[in-house]
């Protein structure tokens, strides 16, 4: 039964230790001519300012 346990914790570590990992280099969907990646959000040319509620 210790031994499931230590191989179970060892695989969970490694599980966790994997959800970090990012491509090296983003390509653009096909279809996509004008679209510039990574961009930022929101994007301010085009979503609307906040209102402040008072």
């Amino acid at each position: 039964m210790r031994d499931i346990r230590t191989i179970l914790m060892i695989s969970l570590c490694l599980l966790a230790t994997a959800c970090g990992v990012k491509p090296g280099n983003v390509a653009a969907p096909e279809g996509a001519e004008d679209s510039h990646f990574p961009r930022t959000y929101p994007d301010l040319a085009t979503d609307p300012a906040p209102k402040n509620k008072e």
